[in-house]
C-alpha cells in the first residue's frame, strides 16, 4: 500500500504524463485503456524500468557489473533483470512491456475453496438469470437463499454477490428481450422495448480505483443512459459531485443525439425510467423533459435509489473498469488521500474519451446503418462538441468557442470547459475559466476581438466572464 496526498498522487501523475509527452511513440498514449487504467506507482514503476533499461541498451558492450548496476537499480535480481531486458526487447522497448504484475486487477475472486459449493452457486444463479437476465444483485442473492434450503455452507452474501459478477461478464442479452421493474403506485410493473431507442434507462454509478486529476482527486461519478431494448450505454455522463438532475439532462441529451433522435416528433421520443426524489431540480427536469415530447417513468422516493439497473443491463465493468455504484452517493473528504498502488488517476478527457470509444463502438455493432454521432473527440472539449440544439446561432456561437476559446487561447490556459447559456435578449453568456498564471490581458483582448467579429459577420452578439481562482469575473460584451 502507497498512501499519498492528493497533491503528492497528482505530482507523481504530472511526472508520469511528462514522460509520456518526453518517449517517441507510435500510439496515442491515451488510446490505450489497459495504460489508462494502471495505478500510478505501476505506471511510475514501468517507466523507471524503461529509463534504466534504456540507459543499459546504449551501452555497446554491457558488462555483467553494467547488468547487475542497472539490476538494482529498478530492486530486482540479475536473472530477472536479463528476462525482463529480453521482453522489453521483443515488446519493442515500449514501457508498457515493464509494468510490474501486468495484467490489470480483475473483478473480485471469491476465495470460496469448496469447488461442489462453488459449482452448485454459479448453476443456481446461471438458471436464475437465464429467466430472469435483469434481476438485482439482491434478488439474485434472495434467490440462492431460497434454493439453497436447509442445507449447510450456503457462502456469504458477498461471495454470492462475486459469483453475480462473473456471471454477468458472460452473460449476453438477446436484444428485445429486456426489462426492468419500476414501481406504479403501490405495484410493480414490467417496462420493456421492442425497438433501439424506445426506453433509456437512467442509473449513476461510480468506477473503482479511479480518481480524477482535479483537486481533492474526487471519485467520478458516472449517470448513464442505457438502451433497454439492447442493453447497450448510449451515453455516459463523468462529474464530480452526487447524482443531480444536470447530468441526468445531459446524459439523456447525448444519448438522443448519439441515436439520432433529437429531431424527431414527440410520439418517437424515448421513454426516460429514472428514480428521482422531492428535490425541486427534479419536478424541474421532468416538467422540461415531459414538455420535449419525452415519456417519463420514475421512481420517486426521500433518498435517490441508483446502482440497481446498470449492473443486470450492462455488467459490472464499463470500458474496462470495474463498477462500484455505492462510490456515487459517497464524497471523499478533502485533504484526500489515494492508495497509489491500487488506484489510477486520469484526465476527465481522458475517461470520457475512453468511454465515448466504448459507447461508440458497441452501437456500432448494434446498429452498423446508423450514421456515427460522436459526443466528444480527441482535443476538443465535450460541451464545445455538443451540436444538439436547433437554435442555429447557437451552433456559430459553439464554433467560434472552438475556434478562439480552444485554438487562440489554447487548452493550457482553460481551466475548465467553456461554460455557454442563452440570455433572456437573445445574447449568448459564455463562461470562461482560465488559469491564474494565464495572460489574463491578452486572453480579455483575443476573446473580445473575437466577440466583435462574430457580432459583424453574423449578427451573433455574445457576452463573457472571463473567470479564475484568484480573480473575479471581467464581465465583457461585443
Amino acid at each position: 500500500m502507497t498512501k499519498l496526498t492528493s497533491d503528492g498522487a497528482r505530482r507523481l501523475f504530472a511526472e508520469i504524463v511528462a514522460l509520456e509527452g518526453l518517449l517517441e511513440s507510435d500510439r496515442d498514449w491515451n488510446d490505450d485503456p489497459d495504460w489508462l487504467l494502471l495505478p500510478v506507482t505501476k505506471r511510475h514503476t514501468a517507466f523507471k524500468r524503461h529509463t534504466t533499461l534504456s540507459a543499459y541498451d546504449r551501452i555497446r558492450e554491457p558488462t555483467v557489473d553494467d547488468a547487475t548496476k542497472a539490476a538494482g537499480e529498478i530492486g530486482v535480481q540479475l536473472r530477472r533483470f536479463y528476462e525482463m531486458l529480453a521482453e522489453w526487447t521483443a515488446g519493442g522497448r515500449r514501457p508498457q512491456v515493464l509494468v510490474p504484475h501486468r495484467a490489470l486487477a480483475e473483478q473480485r475472486k471469491t476465495r470460496l475453496g469448496d469447488i461442489a459449493v462453488a459449482n452448485r452457486v454459479r448453476s443456481i444463479i446461471a438458471r436464475y438469470l437465464k429467466d430472469n437476465p435483469t434481476a438485482s444483485p439482491g434478488a439474485v442473492v434472495r434467490h440462492v437463499h431460497v434454493t439453497w434450503g436447509s442445507a449447510g455452507g450456503l457462502p456469504s452474501d458477498v461471495t454470492i454477490r462475486n459469483f453475480h459478477d462473473q456471471a454477468l461478464v458472460d452473460l449476453r442479452h438477446t436484444p428485445g428481450t429486456l426489462s426492468v421493474k419500476v414501481m406504479d403506485g403501490e405495484e410493480e410493473r414490467s417496462i420493456g422495448s421492442s425497438r433501439l431507442g424506445e426506453v433509456l434507462v437512467i442509473d449513476h454509478t461510480a468506477p473503482a480505483h479511479v480518481v480524477l486529476d482535479e483537486k481533492g482527486t474526487p471519485v467520478p461519478t458516472l449517470t448513464l443512459a442505457i438502451d433497454l431494448w439492447s442493453g447497450a450505454l448510449v451515453s455516459v455522463e463523468v462529474t464530480d459531485d452526487y447524482p443531480s438532475p444536470t447530468a441526468v439532462a445531459e446524459a439523456i441529451a447525448d444519448g438522443v443525439f448519439r441515436l439520432g433522435l433529437d429531431d424527431v416528433p414527440s410520439q418517437a421520443k424515448p421513454t426516460i425510467v429514472m428514480a428521482t426524489t422531492f428535490e425541486p431540480g427534479w419536478d424541474v427536469l421532468r416538467a422540461n423533459l415531459q414538455k420535449d415530447g419525452f415519456k417519463v417513468i420514475e421512481r420517486r422516493d426521500r433518498r435517490l435509489h441508483h446502482g440497481s439497473f446498470a449492473k443486470p443491463l450492462i455488467g459490472p465493468k464499463l470500458a474496462g473498469m470495474q463498477l462500484q455504484p455505492q462510490l456515487a452517493s459517497k464524497r471523499q473528504s478533502r485533504p484526500a488521500m489515494v492508495d497509489a498502488s491500487k488506484t489510477a488517476i486520469i484526465t476527465r478527457h481522458d475517461l470520457e474519451l475512453m468511454i465515448e470509444r466504448a459507447v461508440t463502438r458497441r452501437i456500432r455493432e448494434l446498429a452498423p446503418d446508423l450514421p456515427e454521432r460522436h459526443v466528444i473527440r480527441p482535443g476538443q472539449p465535450k460541451k464545445l462538441k455538443r451540436m444538439r440544439a436547433v437554435d442555429p446561432t447557437r451552433r456559430k456561437v459553439r464554433e467560434w468557442l472552438t475556434a478562439v476559446v480552444v485554438e487562440t487561447l489554447g487548452n493550457g490556459i482553460l481551466k475548465r470547459d467553456p461554460h455557454l447559456e442563452k440570455e433572456a435578449d437573445g445574447s449568448w453568456r459564455v463562461t470562461v475559466s482560465v488559469s491564474p498564471e494565464a495572460d489574463q490581458t491578452r486572453a480579455w483582448l483575443d476573446l473580445a476581438r473575437a466577440a466583435i467579429g462574430l457580432d459583424d459577420d453574423e449578427g451573433v452578439e455574445v457576452r463573457f466572464d472571463l473567470v479564475s481562482n484568484d480573480r473575479g469575473p471581467n464581465p465583457g460584451r461585443a
